[in-house]
């Protein structure tokens, strides 16, 4: 069902996007086999924990199977990417993701319906739990599980966090790149800017979402204050520019998307 398809989405985002390190990152595009392993792992755990209420034997091994084409989709993109300019390769990204989508949708439309005709013996974490803690689940926490709250986190982990990745790929094709100075290095610079860009993607999508796009001026004004010394030096100012309208552009289509899913717009 709908809340299926949901929960894996958010499997796959959270594991691509969340719990996917820089480091771990780095390995896969050396073409480590510890990175693509490592990864493997993340996306599958995250689909067993997710879908944990639900799961069956058969559920497994298909969640198995689509892990493992995941790490198939990822090990051609890194193959591809070490092989195309760097001006390509936000599209190959973009395409990557595209293509983990599809391939969850097509487990949705094809075989999970195969899936519920073929009698299987089910078990699932809530049946190791007395009547008193079925009830209590069933009651308190499974009703939170709705799709529209699905899609409103699916949206907040892709905006913050592969925002991040978006924006950071973006810059990198530019001609413009971050200045090193005498207190910080490059590197000390673009992982300050990441994290000073997910907590505003976080903020402007928030309000966004609740139509007070009046805060979106407190925010980058305080951000600008925060980088007050560094916007005297001409080539920081057009980076910190860059990458401030398209870290705020991808926070308020999100924002605007939510709108919609909330039925606002």
């Amino acid at each position: 069902d709908d809340l299926a398809l949901g929960l894996l989405i958010l499997a796959h985002v959270v594991a691509d996007f969340m719990l996917q390190g820089k480091g771990i990152a780095q390995l896969k595009d050396e073409g480590r086999t510890s990175g693509f392993f490592i990864h493997f792992l993340t996306v599958w755990l995250s689909m067993l924990v997710l879908l944990a209420p639900m799961l069956h034997l058969r559920l497994v091994l298909t969640l198995t199977g689509m892990a493992l084409l995941h790490l198939i989709f990822d090990v051609v993109k890194c193959w591809i990417t070490r092989r195309i300019r760097p001006s390509t390769e936000v599209m190959v990204f973009l395409a990557d993701q595209v293509g983990h989508i599809l391939l969850l949708l097509a487990y949705w439309l094809y075989w999970e319906p195969i899936n519920k005709s073929i009698p299987t013996v089910r078990w699932s974490i809530t049946s190791f739990l007395p009547l008193a803690g079925r009830e209590w689940f069933n009651e308190a926490i499974a009703p939170i599980f709705n799709s529209d709250l699905l899609a409103s986190a699916i949206i907040y982990v892709v905006v913050v966090y592969g925002g991040a990745i978006f924006v950071r790929k973006v810059l990198n094709i530019s001609p413009l790149s971050p200045p090193r100075t005498d207190e910080r290095s490059v590197n000390q610079i673009l992982d300050t800017g990441r994290y000073i860009g997910m907590a505003e993607r976080t903020i402007l999508l928030t309000m966004t979402a609740l139509n007070a796009t009046n805060a979106a001026a407190f925010v980058l004004t305080a951000k600008s204050i925060a980088r007050y010394q560094e916007l005297n030096q001409k080539d920081f100012a057009e980076y910190y520019l860059a990458g401030t309208l398209i870290s705020a552009g991808v926070a308020l289509l999100g924002g605007v998307f939510l709108r919609y899913l909330w039925g606002v717009l």
